[in-house]
C-alpha cells in the first residue's frame, strides 16, 4: 500500500475566512488529481482504492513464488522518486506543507492499509514534519515592513495600496492565499462549482447553517466490524 498525505487539517483549522479552506481544499484535490494520474497513468505501478484526507494506492507488491513483481530493494528506490515526484507537484501546488510519501510492507489485507493511514496522520499532525522550502517566506529584515499573512503564516503579506492603516494592512493575505480566495469566481465560471458567495445560499438576515456529516469506513476496512457484513440466514 502506498500512502500520501499533506496535512489537510492543518489548512482547515487555520482558515480565516470560509474561502480560505474552499480554496485551499480545492488545490488539495487538485495536488491529490496530479498524483493520482503520477502512479495509476503516468508510471502505471498503483490504483487509487482509498481517499480522504490521505489518499492510499495499491501497489504492485512481490509474488509468492517469486516469478514478478517487485522485490525489496527495487521497492524502496522506487518509493524514493515517487517521493521527489510527489515533491515537486506539491511545489507547483505551492502547498506550505511537505507531502508525507509512505510504501508499506508486502500484505494483501487491507488492515495494513488502515495501519498506514493511522501512521500517515500522525505524521502529519506537526505541519512541517521535515525541511520544506516555501517559496515567499523569508526574514524579517527583508520583509520591507510587511506583516505574515494571518492565513498560512508562513509567507509575508501583500498589501493593496487602498490598505492604508497598519491593521487594515495586517489583515491582508498573501498573493498566494489571496489567489486561492479568488479563485472561486473563476471555478464558477467554469462550471465548476454551483455558488460562489455564502450569501447566495443565506437567509434574510444573511446567516447560514453549517451542518456537517462523516461516516468511519475505517472499522469495516482493518476487519473490526466484518461480521456486521454477514448474514446467516436468508431471512436476515
Amino acid at each position: 500500500m502506498l500512502t500520501v498525505g499533506v496535512g489537510t487539517r492543518h489548512y482547515e483549522a487555520r482558515a480565516v475566512k470560509i474561502g480560505d479552506w474552499v480554496g485551499a481544499q480545492r488545490e488539495i484535490e487538485r495536488f491529490f488529481e496530479e498524483v493520482r494520474r503520477l502512479i495509476e497513468v503516468g508510471l502505471a505501478v498503483g490504483s487509487l482504492v482509498y481517499c480522504d484526507e490521505t489518499p492510499a494506492f495499491t501497489f504492485p507488491g512481490q509474488r509468492a513464488d517469486g516469478s514478478s513483481g517487485l522485490d525489496d530493494s527495487c521497492a524502496n528506490v522506487l518509493e524514493d522518486e515517487i517521493a521527489l515526484a510527489v515533491d515537486e507537484l506539491a511545489g507547483v501546488a505551492q502547498l506550505e506543507t511537505p507531502p508525507h510519501v509512505a510504501l508499506s510492507d508486502s500484505t494483501r489485507s487491507f488492515v495494513r492499509m488502515v495501519a498506514a493511514l493511522h501512521r500517515g496522520r500522525e505524521t502529519l499532525a506537526v505541519p512541517v514534519h521535515r525541511e520544506w522550502a516555501i517559496e515567499g517566506a523569508g526574514t524579517a529584515p527583508s520583509s520591507g515592513g510587511r506583516h505574515v499573512c494571518p492565513v498560512c503564516s508562513v509567507r509575508f503579506n501583500k498589501p493593496p495600496p487602498s490598505a492604508k492603516t497598519d491593521n487594515a494592512r495586517k489583515r491582508c493575505p498573501c498573493a498566494v492565499c489571496r489567489e486561492r480566495r479568488r479563485g472561486r469566481p473563476d471555478a464558477w465560471l467554469a462550471g465548476e462549482s454551483d455558488i460562489i458567495w455564502i450569501s447566495e445560499v443565506a437567509d434574510e438576515n444573511d446567516r447560514v447553517a453549517l451542518l456537517t456529516f462523516g461516516f468511519d469506513l475505517e472499522p469495516w476496512l482493518n476487519g473490526e466490524h466484518v461480521d456486521s457484513l454477514r448474514a446467516q440466514s436468508i431471512a436476515e
